[in-house]
């Protein structure tokens, strides 16, 4: 197996290079990135697979110890064969980062992963140590006077390269330089992320109760584009910590980087609180079924959001998140024997105080538009459709109302009273409720006439 090690694995190193520096050059700027950084950081770690890590007395691996460098002169012919996976792939990735949008968790934790596998005890000391010994070559850091490795390494970049590849050292004026442009933008998207986190707070203490209630049911917390708080609240401390952990790696000095003034990106920041309040207005209209409309996203000069109203008969509208559809597919069923054997029409007309009682109970007639549809000879025109007063049971299908039942229904089973008695209850309360309405139907009629021809008068 050691001699077929030593065989394959020159000739398919070189090929894993030019696979992952190909894939990275043409990976769109998106979070489905780290499949491929990841592979990357599997590559140049091959200590984190060795078996030789020791073992406590319970058995247990230590973790602080894994995936680290225990063996500096084991590892350094490795990493000097592979020396331009880990300084060309490196310097090709910094200008991407700065391209990203860091300020997502996803991209941010990339950015974390990448500085936190560089910043590990030796690493940075073997790279520098490897390119100190390549010819013609000015760093910064010592040089050491042996040309161990001269030979492997301009071998591995004419084969990789080819003979006109110019060689950057990693830790060159050139390289640092990008990294400190690198830092300017983790800074600021550092505090883009942290007003972000503020205001999206702000907006979730300000929440109706009973939505805090739905999210916490439901497991659902929303801020933006699906991402919740919680992972909006780790962008911070992985960026302070890629910035802190590059800081490490290239010794660079506070002072030496520019003193430039950075701000939160507000046009971005105002972008994702829209966003999170199309989101958040989506879930208002769902819980409240008086609203016939739902918010949907947008991409319109700077909208994001709009409010789309449907305007078809609202008993035969699609059925929403918050209700059961086994429900208001059956109580549409009944409703409509109901209101085509009895007549609805004439009793929500009537007068006195049965139509009262009856107006407390239907539906009131409702205009709705039939907009034009494509026949045979072109569209059709469009009209107005006056739906007569109806029976609809369609709020008893809503999960709110059905949770609220059903905790009435454990509590009464809890207090020994009985479901029976729940249900006695409710029904007396809604009856005492809907006669109140119906004797106040006059008051309240005559009211809002005396209100409008005061109005005219005015006028």
């Amino acid at each position: 197996m050691d001699e077929l090690k030593r065989i394959i694995l020159p000739s398919v190193q070189g090929k894993i290079y030019t696979f992952l520096r190909k894939a990275i050059h043409h990976w769109p700027l998106d979070s489905s990135f780290r499949l491929i950084l990841e592979a990357w950081l599997s590559f140049i770690q091959p200590w984190r697979y060795f078996s030789g890590i020791t073992y406590t007395k319970e058995g247990k691996l230590e973790e602080e110890e894994r995936g680290k460098i225990h063996d500096v002169y084991r590892w350094m012919p490795f990493i000097a064969h592979n020396l331009l996976a880990y300084t060309a792939i490196f310097q090709q990735l910094l200008p991407r980062f700065m391209r990203t949008d860091l300020v997502a968790p996803k991209n941010a934790l990339m950015l974390f992963r990448l500085t936190k596998v560089f910043s590990q005890q030796h690493l940075a000391k073997i790279i520098c140590e490897i390119e100190s010994h390549i010819d013609d070559v000015g760093l910064s850091r010592s040089r050491v006077s042996t040309n161990q490795w001269t030979s492997t390494v301009r071998q591995q970049i004419l084969e990789l390269e080819g003979p006109t590849y110019q060689y950057i050292p990693m830790f060159s004026v050139a390289t640092v330089s990008q990294v400190v442009c690198l830092l300017s933008t983790i800074k600021q998207a550092h505090l883009t992320a942290t007003s972000l986190i503020d205001a999206l707070e702000k907006k979730r203490k300000n929440r109706r109760f009973f939505i805090a209630v739905w999210e916490f049911f439901n497991g659902e917390d929303y801020s933006s584009d699906d991402i919740s708080i919680e992972e909006r609240r780790r962008v911070p401390i992985y960026l302070s910590n890629a910035q802190q952990q590059l800081i490490e790696i290239f010794e660079i000095k506070v002072e030496d980087i520019p003193q430039v003034a950075i701000e939160a990106d507000q046009e971005y920041h105002d972008s994702i609180l829209s966003t999170s309040f199309c989101h958040q207005s989506q879930m208002d209209s769902s819980l409240d079924t008086s609203k016939p409309g739902v918010f949907v996203p947008i991409q319109k000069d700077r909208q994001t959001c709009q409010y789309i109203e449907y305007m078809g008969d609202p008993e035969i509208q699609p059925v929403r998140s918050n209700e059961c559809a086994f429900l208001v597919r059956n109580l549409y069923r009944l409703c409509t024997y109901i209101n085509y054997r009895h007549k609805i029409s004439l009793l929500y007309h009537r007068r006195g105080f049965i139509g009262s009682l009856c107006r407390q109970i239907l539906q009131p007639p409702t205009k709705v538009v039939k907009l034009p549809k494509r026949t045979q000879n072109g569209f059709s025109s469009g009209y107005e459709e006056r739906i007569p007063p109806r029976l609809s049971l369609r709020p008893l299908a809503n999960y709110s109302l059905l949770v609220t039942i059903s905790l009435g229904v454990f509590i009464g089973w809890l207090t020994n009273y009985g479901v029976f008695t729940f249900f006695k209850f409710a029904f007396w309360i809604w009856i005492i409720y809907i006669l109140i309405c119906a004797t106040l139907e006059p008051w309240r009629s005559n009211r809002n006439t005396f209100r409008a021809s005061t109005t005219l008068s005015m006028n």
